[in-house]
């Protein structure tokens, strides 16, 4: 949860990325009025009204139905969902559909769980105190980069989906914003223990994974205002590039 915030506060409005998070705290929500729906009625006719009161401002053309059971046996979410409009359906089926689908994100879950566990691990991992590491945020300045061996499946599956281009330096992957690092790149083969007593760099073997952790000297990142993000090019007014694109009224920012 922690990790997509940054999406939903700091990305543009209509950026696909936040769209799409936004999209599955809504279906968990609905999913959840489903199943709690025959055992706790008159709760979740509350949490119903709640959400679609919400929601209703924002769907002009949405017609609510007068209570949960009746938008269960209808099809109010028909023009919203991708539907075959052929077949017989209705809102209770259709969350039922997208529960079944979850089954096949089960890997996606597993290898951001793993991620998860990799900050835990890295922020757990530095020396507290240390002047090059930031007390809040431990690794929003720090250039991560991962090692893995040949023989390492699992992670090399992980990596490969939460950050593609392998070696590549990124700002903007799946695995940067879950580690919540200033950039992140990773690679594949044999590696050997390094030196640690470099000023700003740290070495940790985590999980058949060797992590470097390297963080700037303070005059060589600014810390974006908006963001709270470390980078080192493009700044304008203490702005990353990402907010100052955000704040321009560009649709969303790639970078």
């Amino acid at each position: 949860m922690l990790f997509v915030c940054c999406r939903l506060y700091f990305n543009s409005p209509d950026d696909p990325s936040r769209r799409n998070t936004q999209t599955v705290f809504w279906l968990t929500v609905e999913c959840l009025k489903a199943l709690l729906a025959p055992i706790l009625p008159y709760l979740m006719e509350e949490v119903e009204s709640v959400t679609w009161n919400l929601l209703s401002s924002q769907l002009n053309d949405f017609n609510q139905s007068t209570t949960l059971l009746e938008r269960y046996s209808s099809l109010s979410l028909h023009n919203y969902c991708s539907v075959d409009k052929s077949r017989p359906c209705s809102d209770w089926t259709l969350c039922l559909s997208a529960m079944n689908r979850w089954d096949k994100f089960k890997n996606y879950s597993n290898y951001v769980n793993t991620a998860s566990s990799l900050f835990h691990s890295l922020t757990n991992s530095l020396p507290k105190g240390d002047e090059h590491v930031p007390s809040t945020s431990p690794l929003s300045s720090a250039n991560v980069h991962i090692t893995i061996p040949t023989k390492s499946q699992e992670v090399y599956h992980m990596l490969k989906a939460l950050h593609p281009l392998e070696s590549c330096v990124s700002v903007s992957s799946d695995l940067c914003y879950i580690l919540r690092a200033s950039s992140i790149s990773w690679s594949c083969g044999s590696y050997e223990d390094k030196v640690t007593d470099t000023v700003g760099y740290y070495n940790f073997n985590l999980n058949d994974m060797q992590v470097s952790v390297t963080f700037p000297l303070g005059n060589q990142t600014v810390k974006c205002q908006r963001c709270n993000r470390h980078t080192n090019n493009n700044f304008k007014d203490n702005l990353c590039p990402r907010c100052i694109q955000v704040l321009d009224g560009s649709s969303f920012a790639n970078h």
